[in-house]
């Protein structure tokens, strides 16, 4: 039995990468797993040259549990003098936290060390990861937890009315033809595969990635292929389903800026639809990932729109939860175990279907118009979330991971 006293836990940092969400995280994990006492050193390696050296060094110096990584490119691919991956080399389980669909880090999974560990926010990831690594004991699902901004609670229904925005939506938007012409620039037969595939999700938006795209080689006579094969394939055609994404993220907003709902959006891009907004519409630019958390102790209703994860969640709806907004989101399945209640009956957050995008405005409206219901519901959800989805609970799933793979269970405490 190790000795965890004696143990470290290494972290990587990226920066200001997507609006700093992931030195949001470190920051929150490095917190927690220092209240359990535990020693974390954190590695910057976003735009640098010779972190690798850092790691090294750290190596050599230290004794570590583990190296957990947020999404991070390189790292987990790094090889020593003797061509094998440092990880390996000096024995330490890496844990590849992914914050987004896995066949966006194909390469990171499929080069990273054999002791890496993959956790994933969605249960129908871990099915195409298991199609790449064959050590299923290492394969997990956990989400991410909530981020509060320590504000205080709405004291009553009357403090929670004057927050100054109704309907709040953050997120970039791109350029849905610049996605069209990246589909129709791969070669042949990848471009008919990646066309079909975003041309089915949008008519039957139920679908996972990974069921289209098996109806789609089925249709193209490429059915069958061994689970590696599969999982390579949806990462070459993966264009479309970021198409999909940004398609039925700009057809929500656009439908609820139609609206005469007092609508305030904070992104990117959305300037090029202003001609369609009334007056109703704020347009607040881009801001950080610590500004969206303030955000959502200044709103009543917070907008979630699901990146296509049809069986998992996203840290939007936590964190909204915990600084006291209700939430406004599509389905999934996990969404769906832990919230779906008759409407009114100890409702935690709002549901609407993206395969009925026409009645979102008059589903947001409703939710407005009902002032005692949105505060219930908001007041739930924080409830439920506070015990269920925050970091402290993450970084219990996550040590608890690290416990069994280390065999030091005895030395903590939870």
């Amino acid at each position: 039995m190790m000795d965890m006293s004696a143990k470290r836990i290494m972290l990587f940092g990226m920066g200001d990468v997507c609006y700093d969400i992931i030195s949001s995280f470190n920051i929150k994990l490095k917190e927690y797993l220092e209240n359990k006492g535990i020693a974390v050193d954190l590695i910057n390696v976003n735009g640098r040259t010779g972190y690798s050296r850092d790691i090294v060094e750290c190596f050599e110096k230290n004794s570590y549990a583990a190296a957990i990584s947020f999404n991070s490119a390189g790292e987990g691919m790094i090889k020593g003098k003797d061509g094998i991956n440092l990880f390996d080399h000096y024995n330490v389980p890496y844990y590849l936290f992914l914050l987004d669909h896995p066949m966006d880090h194909y390469v990171k999974i499929v080069n990273g060390p054999d002791n890496m560990h993959v956790i994933c926010i969605d249960r129908d990831h871990v099915d195409y990861v298991r199609k790449l690594r064959p050590d299923t004991e290492k394969i997990h699902f956990i989400l991410p937890g909530g981020m509060e901004t320590g504000g205080a609670k709405d004291a009553s229904e009357a403090d929670f009315l004057k927050r100054p925005y109704e309907l709040v939506f953050t997120g970039t938007r791109k350029d849905l033809s610049a996605l069209g012409d990246d589909i129709l620039s791969l070669e042949p037969p990848f471009k008919t595969i990646a066309a079909e595939l975003a041309e089915l999700m949008l008519s039957e938006r139920q679908l996972t990635n990974d069921e289209a795209l098996e109806r789609i080689l089925k249709d193209n006579g490429l059915e069958g292929l061994p689970g590696s094969d599969f999982a390579a394939m949806e990462n070459v055609v993966n264009r479309a389903n970021l198409y999909v994404r940004t398609y039925v993220r700009e057809e929500i907003v656009r439908i609820l800026m139609a609206s005469d709902i007092r609508f305030d959006i904070f992104g990117n891009g959305w300037d090029g639809l202003m001609s369609e907004a009334g007056e109703n519409v704020r347009l607040h630019g881009s801001v950080s990932y610590s500004e969206t958390l303030r955000l959502n102790g200044k709103a009543k209703l917070m907008l979630n729109i699901m990146p296509w994860f049809k069986n998992g969640s996203h840290d939007r709806i936590p964190t909204a939860m915990l600084n006291g907004a209700a939430v406004l989101t599509d389905h999934s399945r996990y969404l769906d175990e832990c919230f779906l209640t008759e409407a009114g009956n100890d409702e935690k957050l709002f549901f609407y279907d993206i395969e009925h995008p026409e009645r979102v405005g008059s589903i947001a409206s409703g939710i407005l118009a009902d002032r005692e219901r949105l505060y219930r519901t908001a007041g739930r959800g924080r409830e439920y979330a506070e015990g269920h989805m925050t970091w402290e609970q993450t970084g219990d799933a996550v040590l608890r991971l690290i416990e069994e793979a280390s065999k030091f269970s005895d030395n903590i405490n939870f």
